[in-house]
């Protein structure tokens, strides 16, 4: 293998993927509507729940084309999780200023889905969408990492850990871009 690119068996990964974050989103349901719940939490519930429905329109995406709605959506509904895990990691740490920063990560979204609409409408290159989506979820998930823990006014054991992930996920999303760029005929299923 010349590239980080691996033969899938979406039809097999796929189901396996959206019934465990089915899961995982149905038991925060019901553990929320049982009971007080952390600051943050019904946030963090919303994002996984954002994450199984962006699922879904990428499987949406595989099956009818890159349509100008279906970008905007899976872009929308695939970077708002880490807005939203923001703001509910930096309500339960008592983030100052969450507000202000919460609303810069939404705008910020925004302006990515808007420039993955002008792609689509004037110029479509899957490569293009692909190192902006990467270089917004690098920017967003390098935010959580270093911003958090360091920035919050509780420390909470176990935040620097679970921000620790998201720097993690940041460097997949480096290394995202680089596939994209090294795989010929890049596309949504590679």
């Amino acid at each position: 293998m010349n590239s980080l690119s691996f033969a899938l068996q979406l039809g097999t990964l796929m189901p396996a993927l959206l019934g465990v974050t089915l899961v995982r989103v149905l038991a925060m349901w019901h553990y929320a509507s049982q009971r007080r719940v952390y600051p943050g939490f019904r946030t963090l519930m919303l994002a996984a729940l954002l994450v199984f429905a962006g699922m879904g329109v990428l499987i949406l995406r595989a099956k009818l084309g890159n349509t100008v709605l279906l970008v905007i959506l899976s872009n929308a509904v695939l970077l708002a999780p880490d807005v939203l895990v923001y703001h509910g990691l930096g309500e339960y740490a008592r983030m100052p200023h969450l507000r202000a920063r919460t609303l810069q990560n939404a705008l910020f979204v925004a302006f990515v889905c808007l420039v993955q609409t002008v792609d689509v409408l004037l110029d479509p290159n899957m490569v293009r969408r692909v190192l902006i989506f990467s270089a917004a979820g690098f920017l967003l998930t390098l935010r959580i990492g270093l911003e958090l823990p360091w920035r919050s006014a509780r420390h909470l054991p176990g935040m620097k850990i679970m921000c620790f992930s998201y720097l993690i996920t940041a460097g997949l999303q480096v290394l995202r871009g680089f596939n994209a760029l090294s795989v010929p005929g890049f596309t949504l299923l590679t």
